[in-house]
């Protein structure tokens, strides 16, 4: 394995070798705009983290006794009876790895952030070699689960005794996923060792039960241990790894998506699912596996189709809801959460490198700017677990150091990754697909390209050519374009195509050439998934919302209660809330702009009841420390 691994080091780009379709993060530099500002702010948020303390729950497993007397253990999600201990410590890893890959930072930025995760492998290293002489399950172990019997217990053939330690599966992914990501983005070979190591670990753990044992255990969430698993068969090419994560795939959620049953995820806890299949489409693009792959893309299309709501997130109190409680989308305060979100953004770009077909992208641009970018406090850094879609509602945030969620984890990941799907090329490199409208430049050794826009202000973007080549280059045509989208070489119009498709233009490209797309933005009512009387507002791909008070926000920036992710401040009575009135036509003829160049609108007064006066619309990503109205009653 040694020799596999330093030749593998000497010849390979380990980002190239797992997104083959994707650039390196060192190929792409996000330049000035509002994502580039989110990546900013998160960079100076992670340095804030005290990593001595997120290491603490693996030192103290690993039976290092003193080090928490020193550096005291978070409470409550990262710690205690919950047992989620150490699942943030991994998420850390992969931001800290992210955010140092990201070309813009600066370079003083970039080397803290290095230092920082060098550290913290090193350190969980010598926590992982305190199991080497183990022989009961242990050995190659690196958690910070308060129970190390889960693992002895499930290494005896045990599954009853790994349904007493909650979710432990989904922490060890965590861990997992971030000493990959340590290796993938930040090059550190420790994490790499230590990553295989880990995995070895959980096939041996769960080597002694037979397969109705196993599925057992795949009932309890697990995140998604396949898909690392599948990683690190790409790494290493050893079979092993694969096998291993056939061995963690639910075949309940394989078979029961083999066809689309609008019926079959009604009721089912939603993040649980995501990362099920988003290795199961990593397997399918290994091994080949039709079913794993219907499975993935059958999951993907019912979400879209049933249970995506205008931020393109989904499910009420993290689960995905049947017809007949589409209710509980308005009347509750626990909306989408940005975990959930994540999870469906990688498995958008894993199904895209499938077909390249314009829905996966339409879908990333409308979770990306209208939930994930609404997801961090643009002051204090901080991270949304749920985004209530209740008129009059409102949202909370993390504060560093407190308050340890899954979606504080995930939302470190998040601000580091606005640049990485803007664009991708076909596996002969022969197709080059501008998925996404953003200020980024693209420089490897056949591509040049530099993309400027003001995006989402601007309805637009100009490519420039940097250097000559022969290749297709793909623009996206938005679903949300349907009159008036344009694209010009060098000031020569050609045919736009239709919305939710690619626009491909194959010749040879000179250095200098341009090229310019204009989207023009038109108004839109949206309404909410199986409620036809309730409506979002949009303006292009640009969800609008209103602020309407900020009276009773409990718990505004949150403490480290259990559960303090929660907006529980009073709900105001819906029949008060600012509503709709008139048709749809009547109702788009009422908005008008105040500030275009931020994109504000007021509503007329005969298209609204229970008028607050002053109501603005304006984008939801740039509303923050109110309550709001993204779905507003259509009488």
């Amino acid at each position: 394995m040694a020799g596999v691994l330093a030749a593998f080091s000497l010849t390979l780009n380990a980002q190239s070798v797992l997104y083959p379709q994707m650039f390196d993060y060192s190929e792409l530099k996000p330049g000035d705009g509002v994502f580039r500002k989110a990546m900013e702010l998160n960079r100076e948020t992670l340095l804030r983290y005290d990593a001595d303390r997120l290491l603490t729950p693996f030192f103290r497993q690993a039976g290092f006794t003193d080090w928490e007397q020193r550096h005291p253990n978070f409470p409550n999600w990262g710690s205690g009876d919950f047992r989620l201990d150490g699942h943030v410590g991994g998420h850390y890893l992969s931001a800290l790895a992210m955010a140092y890959a990201t070309s813009d930072a600066d370079e003083p930025v970039r080397q803290q952030l290095k230092e920082r995760l060098d550290y913290m492998i090193n350190c969980l290293d010598s926590c992982q070699q305190a199991f080497d002489n183990n022989t009961d399950g242990l050995r190659g172990y690196l958690g910070g689960l308060p129970d190390n019997g889960v693992w002895t217990s499930l290494f005896a053939g045990n599954p009853e005794g790994y349904n007493r330690g909650n979710v432990p599966f989904y922490v060890t992914h965590k861990i997992l996923a971030g000493l990959r990501d340590a290796y993938v983005y930040a090059g550190n070979e420790q994490a790499l060792r230590c990553f295989l190591k880990y995995c070895d670990w959980h096939i041996n753990v769960v080597s002694n039960l037979d397969e109705e044992g196993m599925q057992k255990v795949l009932d309890t969430e697990h995140g998604g241990v396949n898909e690392t698993l599948a990683d690190a068969y790409l790494l290493t090419g050893d079979k092993k790894y694969l096998d291993g994560a056939k061995r963690f795939s639910h075949r309940k959620m394989i078979d029961g998506l083999q066809t689309i049953d609008a019926h079959f995820l009604d009721g089912r806890h939603a993040n649980t699912q995501v990362p099920k299949y988003t290795g199961f489409a990593r397997i399918a693009t290994l091994s080949g596996d039709s079913d794993y792959k219907k499975a993935a893309a059958n999951f993907w299309q019912d979400v879209l189709a049933h249970r995506t709501v205008c931020i393109g997130g989904n499910s009420i109190n993290e689960h995905f809801l049947s017809p007949e409680k589409a209710m509980n989308y308005i009347e509750q305060n626990d909306g989408p959460e940005s975990c959930n979100t994540n999870n469906m953004l990688k498995l958008t770009e894993t199904l895209f490198a499938f077909s390249h077909e314009a829905r996966y992208a339409d879908f990333y641009e409308q979770a990306m700017l209208n939930h994930i970018l609404s997801t961090q406090n643009p002051v204090t850094g901080g991270y949304v677990y749920f985004t209530s879609l209740r008129p009059q509602h409102y949202r909370v945030y993390s504060q560093v150091n407190e308050g340890m969620w899954c979606c504080v984890g995930t939302g470190m990941e998040n601000h580091s990754k606005y640049a990485e799907f803007v664009f991708t090329h076909s596996l002969d490199n022969d197709t080059l697909f501008v998925n996404l409208f953003e200020n980024v430049s693209l420089r490897n050794e056949k591509f040049q390209l530099t993309q400027e826009t003001s995006f989402p202000y601007e309805q637009g973007t100009t490519i420039r050519i940097d250097k000559a080549g022969n290749y297709t280059l793909a623009l996206r045509h938005p679903v949300w374009c349907e009159k008036g989208y344009r694209v010009t070489v060098n000031g020569k119009e050609i045919d736009g195509g239709t919305p939710s498709s690619f626009v491909s233009i194959t010749r040879k490209w000179k250095a200098g050439d341009v090229i310019r797309v204009e989207m023009p933005y038109a108004l839109r009512l949206t309404p909410c998934p199986d409620i036809d009387n309730y409506v979002a507002i949009s303006y292009g791909p640009v969800l609008l919302a209103a602020k309407t008070g900020t009276q009773d926000m409990k718990n505004l920036h949150a403490d480290d209660g259990r559960w303090s992710h929660i907006a529980g401040g009073t709900y105001l009575d819906l029949e008060t809330a600012p509503m709709l009135k008139g048709t749809t036509e009547e109702i788009l003829s009422a908005i008008t702009p105040s500030d275009p160049s931020r994109l504000t609108f007021t509503i007329a007064d005969r298209a609204l009841l229970n008028n607050p006066g002053n109501l603005i619309l304006q984008p939801f990503f740039t509303l923050h420390e109110s309550r709001y109205m993204v779905y507003w009653n259509k009488k």
